[in-house]
């Protein structure tokens, strides 16, 4: 690295990333796309008279003029504390898969065929988008740190319609596919399972989430746990630490090491992977905060950082979300009577600040004692703190939704519309 001072500033960071993915789309009955990409490019960050500035460039040749244009955009920031993360030793976490990141598209399209096939067992109205990718991530700072890791990551989503049925199935790992087949069979089981849906009645009904409607309504509540919301004292969560807002046996935490899609070894400041905790028995724990987020707010925390793509400045952000496991073995065999919500859309509609939400769902079944019938065509109307403050229960088996390790929940008197 180039010394500091020749550059003008007191000290500087360069982020490194390089992809490359294949993906192939494939509806109404042949394979309308393939796409292959390669991205490759460098962010960098300075820090000049304690403030800090941004620029990037797409080649290595281009870095000193990044640093300059850092430099000069420094000057518009605020001052703060800020310092780069400094030298750490990394927990060994696995997040690379060979078979997942040296994948051809003839490869990519067998997975396709057989996804497809068992897709089709009861119609041929199929949708199937598959895609493999490859990234090499390093990190370099003044300080003396340097850190770099490889990740694969083999995305999957298979829809089907049958009739006026429709059914779905989602795959995102690290890793290679076990059995492609169950992924379409699920989505035609779906689809078949939703011939003739009905409408629930309005009114409040005790509802189980599954993962796919979990992230959702997480995607809700986790901006008002920004560190940057709580110091600008935007949060309804603001003030709040060490208070019970939410069920006692609701438990949240940011885990870089834990097995899911986001998993790595440092987060993108370089700051070690380790289990964060958000949320301990409804009790609300910390905040995310990222180094210039956590100096500008004063707080001694860190941690949380994301870089969407190297051309953008890194902000607070979480890697892994954990949700703790309940006691329920099947919150089915709990719930004589409730609603089993599968898939619902509108969370970007949402007013994350106050909470309150409207889903609307289009796959669930509706259980009436032994009876399950398939409904949609309705809405879940609610305030997510309240909902996470009304938990009916939580089961036992974890499992993987991309970067979502979860059980099933049951939410006790959620309005359906």
């Amino acid at each position: 690295m180039l010394r500091p001072r020749q550059l003008g500033v007191n000290g500087y960071e360069v982020y490194h990333l390089e992809s490359s993915g294949i993906s192939l789309s494939f509806s109404g009955g042949q394979i309308k796309s393939r796409e292959y990409e390669v991205d490759n490019g460098y962010g960098v960050r300075v820090l000049r008279d304690q403030k800090v500035g941004f620029g990037y460039c797409e080649r290595s040749a281009g870095l000193k003029k990044a640093i300059s244009t850092a430099r000069t955009i420094s000057k518009f920031s605020p001052k703060s504390k800020f310092s780069f993360a400094e030298k750490s030793k990394y927990p060994k976490v696995n997040m690379y898969d060979k078979s997942v990141a040296d994948m051809e598209s003839r490869e990519l399209k067998d997975i396709l065929d057989q996804v497809r096939d068992t897709a089709e067992k009861y119609s041929s109205l199929s949708r199937v988008i598959l895609s493999s990718e490859k990234e090499s991530t390093s990190l370099e700072n003044t300080r003396g740190l340097s850190g770099s890791y490889d990740r694969s990551e083999l995305s999957l989503y298979a829809e089907v319609m049958d009739g006026n049925g429709s059914g779905f199935a989602t795959h995102a790992s690290n890793f290679m596919i076990d059995n492609p087949c169950e992924f379409g069979l699920k989505a035609a089981e779906m689809a078949k399972a939703m011939r003739h849906p009905k409408k629930p009645k309005t009114g409040k009904h005790d509802v189980i989430v599954t993962l796919e409607t979990l992230s959702s309504l997480l995607d809700i509540l986790l901006p008002s746990f920004s560190g940057d919301w709580e110091r600008r004292k935007i949060s309804k969560l603001c003030g709040k630490r060490g208070k019970k807002l939410f069920h006692k046996s609701f438990s949240l935490c940011d885990d870089g090491k834990h097995e899911g899609l986001a998993t790595r070894p440092f987060d993108d400041e370089g700051v070690p992977s380790k289990k964060r905790s958000l949320v301990q028995d409804g009790v609300v724990r910390q905040f995310t905060y990222d180094k210039e987020t956590a100096a500008l707010a004063k707080k001694n925390s860190d941690g949380h950082c994301n870089r969407t793509h190297y051309s953008m400045p890194p902000v607070a952000g979480v890697s892994n979300l954990v949700v703790s496991p309940g006691k329920y073995s099947d919150l089915e065999d709990e719930l004589k009577n409730c609603i089993i919500v599968h898939s619902a859309h509108g969370s970007h509609t949402a007013n994350v600040t106050t909470g309150d939400f409207g889903l609307e769902v289009s796959i669930a079944f509706q259980k009436k004692g032994k009876k399950i019938i398939p409904v949609r065509g309705f809405m879940l109307v609610g305030n997510v703190f309240d909902l996470f403050n009304n938990i009916a229960g939580i089961e036992k088996k974890l499992e993987i939704y991309g970067s979502l390790i979860s059980p099933r929940i049951a939410f006790k008197g959620l309005r359906v519309v």
